[in-house]
């Protein structure tokens, strides 16, 4: 018979450890994501075709690069660590790195 306080103590190490792999996994995403638009932003001038080539970037693919097995665990951390959806999130971090870029070309840091 095992004692209920060890059963206890297990599964709170165990979804510690879940919640800890989900961070770990969602800055990979993130990661991944940034390296994907930096590659995007460099490679193309005009607006249009920016927006045309982030409207291809599979999230959930990404997501799946990142480690996580489910897409609803995917978009259930993203949400929790970022507090945006996936696309909400890329779409801040799009807008984010083009307000840079702007003022690096403006001379403004």
């Amino acid at each position: 018979e095992i004692p209920l306080r060890l059963v206890g103590s297990e599964m709170c190490i165990r979804d510690s450890f879940n919640a800890f792999l989900n961070m770990h996994r969602t800055e990979t995403f993130k990661q991944k994501l940034c390296e994907r638009l930096t590659t995007i932003l460099r490679e193309e001038e005009k607006v249009s075709a920016v927006q045309q080539r982030v409207r291809k970037i599979d999230l959930l693919a990404l997501g799946y690069e990142s480690g996580f097995k489910s897409p609803s665990t995917f978009y259930r951390s993203v949400n929790q660590y970022e507090k945006l959806t996936p696309n909400d999130y890329l779409q801040k971090t799009l807008q984010d790195m083009e307000h840079q870029a702007i003022e690096r070309q403006t001379g403004r840091n």
